[in-house]
C-alpha cells in the first residue's frame, strides 16, 4: 500500500512538472525585444504583427521588434520545433503566402507560441553573438491585416518615375 502511494505520488510531481514545462509563458514583445537572453531556450507565448517579405522576417508590436523563423520552414533542426499546424496555421501561411503591394511585404495579426533560440552559427560568429529569434510553433487568433500601398510616384507630367512601390506598415491598433 505505501507503495501505491509513493508510485502515485510520483506520477503526480510528473505529471506537474511535464505540464509547466509544456507550457509557454505570455510576454510582451518588448519584454522579449529588451532581455532575450532571459527567454532563451524558453516556450513564450506573444500578441504580434507578422511581418514577412521583409529583409529580415520581424515580430512588431507598437515600437517594439524581433526576428522570427517558422517551425515548419526550419530545416537545420529537423523535428525540434513540432509545429500544430491547424486550420490557424493553414490560415497564417495564407496570408503571409500573398501581397497586396508590389513591395510584397505580407502581415498578419496573431497569438504567436514558440521557442526563443540563437541563429544558428554561419562560422563568421561565434555562436554566442548570433542574435536570437522565436521560432513560431503554434498560432491562434490569426487575422488579415490590410496593408496600405502608396501609389508610384509620379512626375508632373504624369508619367511613372517608377515602377514600383512600398508598402506603410499598417497602424497599431
Amino acid at each position: 500500500m505505501k507503495n501505491n502511494r509513493y508510485l502515485l505520488l510520483l506520477f503526480v510531481i510528473f505529471g506537474i512538472c511535464n505540464s509547466s514545462w509544456a507550457q509557454a509563458t505570455h510576454v510582451s514583445l518588448c519584454a522579449l525585444q529588451e532581455n532575450p537572453e532571459k527567454f532563451l531556450n524558453s516556450k513564450v507565448q506573444v500578441e504580434v504583427l507578422i511581418y514577412a517579405g521583409v529583409e529580415y522576417p520581424r515580430l512588431t508590436a507598437g515600437e517594439c521588434s524581433f526576428r522570427f523563423a517558422r517551425g515548419d520552414n526550419y530545416q537545420l533542426f529537423g523535428d525540434r520545433f513540432q509545429v500544430s499546424q491547424d486550420e490557424q496555421w493553414k490560415l497564417l501561411t495564407k496570408l503571409l503566402s500573398v501581397s497586396e503591394c508590389a513591395s510584397n511585404v505580407r502581415v498578419a495579426k496573431a497569438l504567436v507560441e514558440g521557442t526563443v533560440i540563437r541563429v544558428p552559427a554561419t562560422g563568421t560568429r561565434l555562436p554566442n553573438e548570433m542574435p536570437m529569434e522565436l521560432v513560431i510553433q503554434a498560432v491562434s487568433e490569426v487575422s488579415h491585416v490590410p496593408t496600405k500601398c502608396t501609389p508610384p510616384n509620379t512626375q508632373s507630367t504624369g508619367t511613372l518615375v517608377h515602377e514600383g512601390s512600398h508598402a506603410d506598415p499598417p497602424k497599431q491598433q
